[in-house]
């Protein structure tokens, strides 16, 4: 899961504490400091790079939907499931080839909504991380 904290103690004024935390444990296993300006999705690849296990789930706020995203992920971890909520207005590409998990996310949403996504892709369990996030405060 990737946790962004602008509360982190410790942390400079202006700046955010990017973090992964695995689901099942609260140890940050990567992390990134930036300022206020810098875009969530943009700390994804030094994060990965700071991961040395395959990645099974990657779970992440919709500040990280889009294609850049799932493209950083899967040669990291090419088996990864990614959870990101797409965003309300997404639709699902119309000359895709393949399917793709964010196309299979909006169609699932489209059919059963996002209450019953987030529960059938365990995307609650990003809360966990901003429960460790809040630990180290």
């Amino acid at each position: 899961m990737v946790n962004t904290d602008p509360n982190l103690r410790g942390s400079p004024e202006g700046c955010v504490q990017k973090s992964t935390i695995p689901a099942d444990s609260s140890e940050i296993i990567a992390h990134s400091l930036t300022d206020q300006e810098t875009g969530d999705a943009t700390q994804l690849e030094p994060l990965l790079e700071q991961i040395d296990d395959e990645i099974g789930q990657f779970t992440a706020d919709g500040a990280y939907d889009g294609a850049p995203t799932y493209d950083a992920v899967q040669p990291h971890s090419p088996g990864a499931w990614v959870v990101i909520p797409p965003r309300s207005n997404a639709v699902e590409r119309l000359n895709a080839q393949v399917s793709c998990q964010r196309d299979d996310h909006i169609a699932s949403i489209q059919i059963d909504g996002r209450l019953k996504w987030q529960e059938g892709t365990g995307y609650g369990k990003r809360a966990l991380g901003a429960t460790a996030m809040g630990t180290t405060k």
